[in-house]
């Protein structure tokens, strides 16, 4: 498998990379929204913007690509999942996010293997930060 790109988290107004896949749990558990992927540093066929405010996660920018019935490319966005909404409350979220920090120090060619300075954990449930911790990876 590719590395692949990092989605967007901002926390405290600054923007964040991270080695997570939060709405990765909400679509295991509602099979009927399909993304393509573009690319092999995308599998999962959207790129999604988050947002940590006051200890809740939110879903706040979608983009990504379905096929349509005569098999062409679709582009389509928050809409397509949660109609009417702006932003989403990540509620179905229980899993812990990694940021990376610093410099790059190992490339693997697989997933979000790796290897950064440091990595900050954030611990979620429910959509609400209960923990986080700092690993130096020296």
């Amino acid at each position: 498998m590719t590395a692949q790109s990092r989605e967007i988290i901002y926390i405290d107004g600054k923007e964040e990379r991270m080695a997570a896949e939060p709405l990765g749990f909400y679509l295991n558990n509602n099979p009927q929204f399909k993304f393509k992927f573009s690319n092999t540093a995308c599998w999962r066929g959207y790129y999604g913007t988050w947002a940590l405010e006051n200890d809740r996660l939110y879903l706040i920018e979608l983009e990504g690509n379905i096929v349509g019935p005569d098999d062409s490319w679709n582009p389509v966005d928050l809409q397509y999942i949660f109609p009417g909404q702006e932003k989403v409350f990540a509620n179905w979220f229980s899993d812990i996010i990694k940021i990376e920090k610093g410099d790059l120090l190992e490339y693997v060619h697989m997933g979000y293997a790796s290897k950064y300075e440091r990595d900050l954990f954030l611990v979620f449930k429910d959509g609400v930060k209960v923990d986080e911790y700092l690993i130096e990876n020296n």
